[in-house]
Formats: C-alpha cells, sequence, structure tokens
C-alpha cells in the first residue's frame, strides 16, 4: 500500500465556499454550532486572525487545520482540525495530524500542541488519545436545578517532541472524575 500523500496550504478566499459547507457539516461537532453563509465566511476570512491551512490529498481539499498561539503559554500551540464530511472514517484525519504536527512545531518552534473537544465527539477523543494526547483539565458547568456537573470541552494536550500516533496506554485523568460522566463511559 502506498503512502498517502498530504499537502498544506494556506486558507485563500477562493476557497471559502468549500470551507463554509466543510465547517457546517461538522458543526454539530464543534464548540460553536452555528451554520455560516458563505457572505458571513467572507466577514469572517477578512478579519481572521487565525491561521487555516487547507490540508489536501492528490490535489483535492479534504479539510483543514485551525492553528493559534496560545495567548499565555507562547510555546504552545492550540490546533484542530475539520475533515469534509465525504472524507470521513478513512483515517485521514489521523495522518494529517502525524504528517503535519511535528511540521507545526517546528515552524510556530513550540513545546506543546493543545485542543479542545466537546465530550459528545467521542470519534474525535478517541482520535486524539490514539495520537498521543492527553485530558490536563475540563470546563464545566454545574448544572444546579439537576444537582450535576456538566462537561462542556476537556482540554487535551501532547509534547510537541512526542511520538505522534503510539496512543496514550494510561487512563485518561477525566476517566476518574467523581460524579461526572462522558458519553460513552455507561456510568463504568
Amino acid at each position: 500500500m502506498s503512502k498517502l500523500s498530504l499537502t498544506l496550504r494556506p486558507l485563500a478566499r477562493s476557497d471559502l465556499g468549500w470551507f463554509t459547507s466543510t465547517r457546517n457539516a461538522a458543526a454539530p461537532h464543534l464548540h460553536d454550532p452555528r451554520r455560516f453563509t458563505e457572505e458571513q465566511a467572507r466577514d469572517w476570512f477578512a478579519a481572521t486572525t487565525i491561521d487555516y491551512r487547507v490540508i489536501s490529498a492528490a490535489g483535492t481539499a479534504i479539510g483543514y487545520f485551525r492553528l493559534e498561539r496560545d495567548r499565555d503559554e507562547p510555546t504552545a500551540l492550540w490546533v484542530g482540525a475539520d475533515i469534509a464530511e465525504s472524507q470521513r472514517g478513512r483515517g485521514l484525519a489521523f495522518a494529517a495530524y502525524c504528517e503535519f504536527l511535528p511540521v507545526f512545531g517546528r515552524e510556530f518552534e513550540v513545546e506543546v500542541f493543545k485542543l479542545r473537544v466537546i465530550p459528545t465527539n467521542v470519534p474525535a477523543i478517541s482520535l486524539y488519545r490514539k495520537l498521543g494526547f492527553t485530558t490536563f483539565d475540563v470546563e464545566a458547568l454545574v448544572d444546579v436545578e439537576a444537582r450535576q456537573v456538566v462537561i462542556r470541552d476537556l482540554l487535551m494536550m501532547m509534547p510537541a517532541g512526542a511520538a505522534i500516533g503510539r496512543g496514550v496506554s494510561a487512563p485518561d485523568f477525566v476517566d476518574h472524575l467523581p460524579g461526572v460522566r462522558r458519553p460513552g463511559s455507561h456510568g463504568q
């Protein structure tokens, strides 16, 4: 089996139709589940300071990375990727992270990668753990009426020099938080 050839390039204004469609398809799995029009995307594109890179395979755009230096920790880079709906489930996100995290580490001269994931996005959490990310914090809300803690976000990290794609064998600390259940945990 031949190695998949992936490339990166900056997001361009001409990509906004495809980008908006890809982002809107991923909306239920994102922190901001709103859907946007192409006109709204043009306004956003003119104002954004976040670095977006289009991931391509064999010349076809398959997804994109979001890259933003941590304002409080300059040696950390927040990363995220969305893969086009038609390309999901084929291992492309794993391949893209394995290929490009080392590139981003060198380019941005960072010591750690961070990402944010909603706890209902179980496939993404599995991907990140397979890559080697571990949870370092949670953002939670307390629902006083229901008397429960609701995890809003898992914050995960991985050292930039880590062996990417080797997975995490130790349990994640969020697996042991008292009274907190993640989707897919079935009360275990």
